[in-house]
């Protein structure tokens, strides 16, 4: 851990000079303490128009500056349009002398109700900048790093009305944080791990859950079924030595939806992350992006609309319910469409055409949620969901 955290520190001297000029360093007064955030707003804001707002958090010993680098989140804020704020966490000097900061995530009672009140400070950090900017308050989102992926999993208990959705890289739930869990409405959840993971462990240890255990957690309070769609996601670069298995967990309560990347022979690290920490960080997938497309779907009031936007892929399904018939158009090289019932049987294929739109008869369909699967010739995918009626016969 030492020797990783001198690497990433000799890495944010190489870079910081640059990344100053394109954040922003602020403050607010929580608690009677200054507490401090960097965060970055796109070029292209304009106060007319609602923004997205998205937390990362850094890891245990970790700081905003060094999250921001390592994540390189600014660069999909800004093809996105979201505001992405990092905070900073509360310090401590330990005994040898070295100045640790980290997010209060609880790990035994005591800790978990004490100073610092890091819940706290995220929810004033949304009133300061939805007081500062045209923050849509329907699409406030946390993610983070370790510590920081632990503490998204408390905001999501504790901050429901305020948080839409969230995602952990290396970061699971404590057990005490299950113990306080005070939600008791679906929230969204992306979790990214490696198995090879020596400091947060895949399969748990003392004191917190595993990935699977945490995934558990929210199928559960999501209601969602325990039927998952698993896939080998393409190498793309084979000589990272790791590969990405994706499982979605679709049909849940109000369509939010729990999905795990597991990174095969992964480390504790941020897939496509700047600094390749230990060696065993993936390059098949980036984590911010993977993060961006999946919190663009979600709203606190609901599913978002079901169209997206993914790099040269535009696509639209509607009407969305649908009945006895399914049109989807699309802009862009697409080269397969694919439809699967929440048990992964396909019940729709078509090939590679010129045309921009197809037309699907959809009589015979059981009514129930339904997962298509768009991908370009150029290898990028993109996972939609809709929702077949009874028919009106």
């Amino acid at each position: 851990m030492r020797k990783q955290l001198v690497f990433l520190i000799l890495g944010i001297c190489l870079l910081s000079l640059s990344v100053a000029a394109q954040t922003q360093q602020g403050t607010i007064m929580f608690q009677d303490e200054e507490r401090s955030m960097r965060f970055y707003v796109p070029e292209t804001y304009d106060s007319t128009k609602a923004y997205p707002l998205v937390f990362n958090l850094h890891g245990f010993g970790s700081n905003a500056t060094q999250q921001e680098i390592y994540s390189r989140m600014d660069v999909v804020a800004e093809e996105n349009e979201f505001i992405v704020v990092y905070p900073e966490g509360i310090g401590f000097e330990n005994e040898l002398g070295t100045y640790t900061q980290f997010f209060n995530v609880g790990f035994n009672e005591d800790q978990y109700n004490s100073y610092p009140d890091d819940v706290g400070f995220v929810s004033a950090l949304i009133d300061h900048f939805s007081a500062n900017y045209n923050i849509d308050a329907n699409r406030v989102y946390s993610c983070g790093m370790s510590n920081g992926g632990f503490m998204s999993y408390r905001l999501a208990c504790e901050l429901e009305d305020r948080i839409a959705a969230i995602a952990s890289v290396t970061g699971v739930m404590t057990e005490i944080m299950v113990e306080n869990c005070q939600s008791s409405v679906p929230k969204p959840v992306l979790h990214i791990h490696g198995d090879n993971d020596l400091t947060v462990p895949y399969n748990g240890a003392d004191g917190f859950l595993s990935v699977q255990e945490s995934m558990d957690y929210w199928i559960s309070q999501n209601e969602c079924s325990s039927e998952a769609i698993t896939e080998d996601l393409e190498d793309i670069v084979d000589t990272d030595g790791t590969t990405v298995e994706k499982t979605a967990w679709t049909d849940c309560q109000s369509n939010k939806e729990v999905l795990h990347f597991k990174i095969n022979d992964g480390g504790h690290t941020w897939p496509d992350g700047v600094f390749d920490i230990d060696g065993m960080t993936n390059r098949d997938i980036n984590a911010s992006e993977e993060i961006w497309k999946f919190f663009q779907q979600y709203t606190l009031a609901g599913p978002a609309v079901s169209s997206a936007t993914v790099e040269a892929l535009e696509v639209s399904s509607f009407p969305n319910p649908f009945v006895d018939q399914l049109q989807i158009e699309w802009q862009g090289d697409m080269q397969q469409i694919a439809v699967f019932n929440t048990a992964g049987s396909l019940v729709f294929e078509l090939p590679a055409s010129g045309k921009k739109q197809c037309t699907m008869q959809t009589q015979t369909w059981v009514p129930g949620i339904y997962l298509i699967s768009l991908q370009s010739r150029q290898g990028k995918k993109q996972i939609m969901r809709t929702v077949k009626l009874a028919s009106s016969n």
